[in-house]
């Protein structure tokens, strides 16, 4: 299991507000077949305050049926809906048992498919959350981390144990619904989706997608969540980094959504001469080196004096993409995003010598910024040339 860190606010529950705390008690191995972290969180904020115990985990397993999942005790609710990240959106499912759905409501990310989130749920399991838990319990799946808690500060040892063998419990009937429905349906075997990005790459039919006549040089998949996320986050500026002969286009199409939502300027920063590019009223043209301080200089100087900005970074190199997104993740508010485009290459699976690239630059950012996270809800189409790259901010 990897590691995890509770102080990475990864779930709805570890938001602590402006004021809150988290002290972790215990972590490593909590109960047979258990390893995290557990902890006192407090959430503070103004006037508002709460206190839980919880244990945070990993189980990736759950990725292949929900990105995240929200499950928390309607008594302990009071009728208020619980917290969620910045820019998640959520819909309220029900299972089949009538005393699971009194007892808790059960919310996942729009867009996600009801019919995977119930597949996660086994009839025991449903039965056991309903009559054998205690009264309180509350547990969160975002991407892979598992999150359990109840309510209040619990100190006696005891009551420690039993919250940490629960969860245990938990992981473990989830691990073992994910066992026998991957079992030879090949709901967690990514060959297929693999070969597929292969295919898509290696036909360059993508090279010739466009804008307006104007060239894009994108997998229209991924374009469609640019828009998406341009319009679910209204950013004050959208920054495009490349080189590449597609960037003037993909700035028009920035712009384009931009003008139907009323709102948001675009700056296209890299290559060399911007005199040929398209004329827009939003778009800005800037050449230099995205990653370069000075030209990374006048991109901030153009955007909102508070962050506001969505970034998309496709300047290829780990060192390029590093550099790039050290100076253009400021920009970027709680619950915003930078891009990291075409995580597929060096061989993931295409162009196997292109050498350390944009993965390879992921891992070394998510390893540096915990206020990041990889957010596979946005490649819910399957084929995009951007898996892992995705990177949400979710906190300051």
């Amino acid at each position: 299991m990897g590691s995890v860190d509770a102080n990475r606010e990864v779930t709805p529950a570890l938001l602590r507000g402006r004021d809150g705390t988290l002290a972790v008690l215990r972590e490593g191995e909590l109960a047979p077949g258990l390893e995290g972290q557990l902890c006192h969180h407090v959430f503070a904020d103004g006037g508002e305050r709460r206190e839980s115990t919880v244990v945070l985990t990993a189980v990736p397993e759950g990725v292949a049926f929900v990105a995240a999942l929200v499950c928390r005790d309607r008594e302990e609710l009071g009728g208020e809906r619980p917290a969620q990240l910045p820019s998640e959106r959520w819909q309220e499912s029900e299972l089949e048992s009538t005393e699971f759905n009194r007892r808790y409501l059960l919310l996942s990310l729009v867009g996600q498919d009801p019919l995977y989130v119930r597949e996660l749920f086994a009839p025991a399991t449903i039965a056991w959350l309903a009559a054998e838990v205690p009264v309180g319990f509350s547990f969160e799946l975002n991407e892979r981390f598992l999150l359990a808690a109840l309510p209040g500060h619990l100190r006696d040892a005891v009551e420690l144990d039993r919250l940490c063998t629960l969860t245990a419990e938990l992981a473990r009937r989830f691990r073992e619904e994910a066992s026998e429905e991957g079992e030879g349906s090949g709901l967690f075997d990514e060959t297929a989706k693999l070969a597929a990005i292969e295919a898509v790459w290696d036909h360059q039919a993508w090279r010739e997608s466009s804008w307006l006549g104007h060239p894009v040089n994108r997998y229209p998949a991924d374009l469609h969540v640019y828009q998406e996320l341009i319009s679910e986050l209204r950013p004050g500026l959208v920054v495009l980094a490349a080189d590449d002969e597609g960037l003037a286009g993909r700035a028009l199409f920035a712009a384009s959504v931009c003008d139907q939502l009323g709102s948001g300027r675009v700056v296209a920063v890299g290559g060399s001469d911007p005199s040929g590019r398209p004329e827009h009223p939003r778009i800005t043209h800037l050449a230099g080196p995205p990653e370069d301080a000075a030209v990374a200089a006048q991109v901030a100087a153009l955007g909102p004096a508070e962050p506001d900005a969505l970034v998309i970074l496709g300047v290829g190199h780990i060192l390029r993409v590093v550099g790039a997104f050290d100076h253009y993740a400021p920009l970027v508010p709680v619950g915003g995003y930078v891009v990291v485009e075409n995580t597929v290459v060096n061989g993931r699976p295409v162009v196997s010598g292109f050498g350390p690239g944009p993965h390879e630059a992921v891992v070394n950012i998510l390893g540096r910024h915990p206020d990041f996270v990889a957010d596979p809800a946005r490649e819910r189409y399957t084929v995009t040339f951007n898996g892992g790259g995705y990177l949400k901010r979710v906190r300051q």
